[in-house]
């Protein structure tokens, strides 16, 4: 697997990542304030590309709590906003992972962050990970390369990687 080049966004980072997003995807994804407050929570949610000193690349994996993920199954999590008892910070039990989304620029920075969360979905092979896709474009990308499929009777766009085998994974 080739390397990923992403780390963990510090607050001015958060701010570029989300305006990426923001202009990229919808300007309803989270705030600015959200991305900070979760990445200064979790400290590893928010993860950037950085090109040229510019952040070019953005990708959200939030560890989610046992809270978080009956929420999740429940429908009633709030991804925009998610509250700190849905949060996993250093030390908590890690139940799931929710993919926030991710944003680039660039060509590179795209692949860049898909790998990143392909990379953070395979090393944690017993955890489950949710998202949504937010475009058509996003859609065919977390579907396709990234495996993911609807959520058993969701009644909405939930889409999950359920817990597999890397060897199933990689199938």
């Amino acid at each position: 697997m080739a390397a990923v080049h992403l780390h963990p966004a510090d607050d001015a980072e958060c701010d570029a990542g989300r305006a990426i997003a923001a202009d990229l995807i919808s300007p309803h994804v989270a705030t600015a304030a959200t991305f900070r407050r979760v990445q200064a929570y979790t400290r590893c949610a928010v993860s950037v590309f950085v090109r040229d000193g510019e952040v070019a690349g953005v990708l959200g994996m939030v560890p989610i709590t046992p809270a978080g993920l009956d929420a999740i199954q429940r429908h009633v999590f709030t991804q925009k906003d998610p509250p700190p008892e849905h949060l996993c910070a250093p030390g908590d039990p890690l139940a799931c992972i929710y993919g926030w989304g991710f944003a680039a620029r660039t060509r590179r920075a795209s692949a860049q962050v898909v790998l990143g969360a392909m990379s953070i979905r395979d090393a944690f092979p017993g955890i489950a990970v949710f998202t949504r896709a937010a475009t058509p474009a996003g859609q065919r990308i977390i579907c396709g390369k990234m495996g993911y499929m609807p959520y058993p009777d969701a009644p909405d766009d939930l889409l999950w990687n359920p817990v597999r085998s890397p060897k199933e994974r990689a199938a």
